[in-house]
């Protein structure tokens, strides 16, 4: 049985902990409580309690009102046993009672906040709302780690287009081509029919989103593991495991009148758009999913000036294809959406790069 770690302080934070011990209960696993379930050790309690910490499958830290016993280090008995949770990289939790916390615990709480790999952060005002945020992180997070891995990930993008490397992905494959994907977490069973008989729906979703052009049609594309549709310069194809394939011609769809050079810029903005449009054609609460722009030799990675520009300088760049792959559990449109601001900021670093 997984085990979970619960660190808070003690003293009359008793009914707190024993609502995080029912909620890990509830999920199947089983807590540790230094109170309750800490065994006799050879060595000192402070010992006992990290080692417990760094050999648990989960951590979960509750932070309240008292910074609690300072030990030698001038650091909380909690904040130290945090601080080990990371430093042995424990899958970890944090719940922030919604409370005025004394100076010493307002730092801690500023760095659990400030925790960059946090899979889940959540405050809460009651034991019975503590229990339920606690149901619900393990439960998010159960499902995290059953995901498939980041390799699993690339393997399965690769599959779906090496066996369609000879289709026409874009009008012309020399142009700067943005691709989006996303793969649902656990990978759904879908019938290709009933996803072939709703493809007027999924166009109509591209249309209202501004990535399609009503006007233009679409034609269908199809084969032994996947539907979908062509407009344009952009292509969607849908899988029957539920992976979503987007690919579109990253340029402006014509160069300016008033800038005739404007054609030599991929837009960070329209990136952007891009790829949030495309995204409302996914619906799953968790996925894999990946962001990635190739043929960017000759391009600049960046807004096409306003004023008229009649030459310009392209010195030869290192980078010429960059992507980015992220794991979200759950999925939600605001972590999407940090998600695409994180790659393009990073795009735009290293396209920057230059030989």
């Amino acid at each position: 049985m997984r085990t979970v770690f619960i660190s808070s302080v003690i003293e009359g934070y008793q009914e707190i902990r024993q609502a995080a011990r029912r909620a890990v209960e509830i999920m199947g696993f089983k807590p540790i409580t230094v109170e309750t379930d800490l065994p006799a050790k050879a060595y000192s309690p402070e010992q006992a309690c990290l080692t417990e910490v760094s050999q648990a499958d989960m951590y979960i830290v509750i932070a309240g009102e008292r910074f609690g016993y300072r030990t030698d280090s001038g650091l909380s008995v909690t904040q130290t046993e945090y601080r080990e949770a990371q430093k042995t990289q424990r899958p970890t939790l944090v719940f922030i009672e919604q409370v005025q916390p004394e100076a010493d615990q307002e730092s801690f709480i500023d760095e659990l906040q400030d925790y960059a790999a946090g899979l889940f952060r959540r405050t809460f005002s009651s034991p019975d709302e503590l229990k339920d945020e606690i149901v619900q992180a393990l439960r998010q997070l159960d499902e995290n780690q059953r995901a498939a891995s980041e390799k699993d990930f690339q393997r399965r993008l690769e599959q779906a287009t090496a066996s369609h490397q000879h289709a026409r992905w874009s009008s012309d494959p020399n142009q700067p081509t943005l691709t989006a994907a996303w793969w649902p977490q656990p990978p759904h069973d879908i019938d290709l029919s009933r996803l072939e008989n709703h493809l007027d729906d999924y166009f109509d979703i591209a249309c209202a989103q501004g990535l399609l052009a009503k006007r233009a049609g679409y034609e269908s594309v199809s084969g032994p593991d996947h539907v979908g549709f062509a407009s344009q310069d952009h292509q969607i194809r849908l899988f029957e495991d539920g992976l979503i394939l987007y690919r579109g011609i990253a340029t402006p769809p014509q160069t300016s009148r008033h800038n005739p050079l404007s054609g030599m810029f991929v837009a960070p903005s329209q990136i952007r758009a891009y790829a949030l449009a495309a995204s409302h054609l996914f619906d799953a609460t968790g996925a894999w999913c990946h962001i990635a722009l190739t043929g960017m030799s000759n391009k600049h990675f960046a807004e096409p000036p306003s004023a008229e520009q009649r030459s310009m300088s392209m010195p030869m760049m290192a980078t010429e294809n960059v992507a980015r792959n992220r794991c979200l559990i759950p999925y939600t449109s605001d972590r999407y959406q940090q998600f695409i601001d994180r790659a393009i900021d990073q795009f735009g670093r290293e396209l920057s790069h230059r030989f």
